[in-house]
């Protein structure tokens, strides 16, 4: 059986389980009107903050502190499978609907947990990026995406104890890791919804666009406070 550490000593899962306990606490607040709603993404999001940390890239440079050209590196993979848990939880994407955006506002939180927030479309692939990756045209691909098609196979290969891991948090990452359709479909929404807020007159009301905004800082926030 794989061991799997956050810090030298410190169980990953065990870590996953404390951040996500805090970050859903922090929403439970009765004063937050959709705070059910909010508490149950920041648990994915405590959850799946240090994902990336399961590949044999992060695992190794934990105890060796070698570079090994980014591969180490966790925040991206995280992200995106804080973007699909989300996505299945909260269902179709509807445009008009406030709760659609929260894949994206999971990416972010957990993108950005190492640093600044940035504006979506920075980060979330474009789709000439998306277009590529379906081709399969690696070399094409900017760095960061290079280095995650790595990532996530070598998550597919080592999925098994991943997966029991994850059980134990509540949630079945086995569909994300056993198809990389469920990436591609993931970028394709995350790029739906970045398309519809940048636009000057999209779909969602103004309230809901500052709904958004505070759902967002309070994500990220829960998420670093944990």
């Amino acid at each position: 059986m794989l061991h799997f550490e956050a810090r030298p000593g410190q169980p990953l899962q065990q870590h996953l389980a404390e951040v996500a306990e805090g970050a859903r606490q922090a929403l439970t607040h009765p004063a937050l009107r959709q705070g059910s709603l909010l508490a149950s993404v920041a648990h994915i999001v405590g959850a799946t903050h240090d994902a990336g940390k399961y590949t044999s890239f992060f695992q190794a440079y934990l105890h060796t502190q070698k570079r090994q050209e980014g591969l180490e590196y966790h925040a991206f993979p995280s992200a995106v499978l804080a973007a699909w848990l989300t996505r299945e939880w909260v269902g179709p994407f509807q445009e008009d609907r406030p709760e659609s955006y929260l894949p994206l506002l999971a990416f972010l939180a957990v993108h950005r947990h190492h640093g600044h927030l940035k504006a979506p479309e920075a980060l979330v692939p474009s789709l000439r990026e998306i277009r590529t990756w379906e081709a399969g045209r690696d070399d094409a691909l900017p760095p960061t995406l290079q280095r995650f098609r790595a990532q996530w196979r070598d998550l597919h290969a080592r999925r098994a104890p991943i997966v029991a891991e994850f059980r134990t948090l509540g949630l079945d990452v086995v569909p994300f890791l056993e198809n990389e359709d469920a990436v591609t479909a993931t970028f394709q929404d995350l790029r739906r919804q970045v398309h519809f807020l940048t636009q000057t007159e999209g779909p969602l009301a103004e309230s809901g666009r500052a709904r958004l905004a505070l759902w967002g800082q309070l994500l990220f926030s829960a998420l670093i406070d944990a």
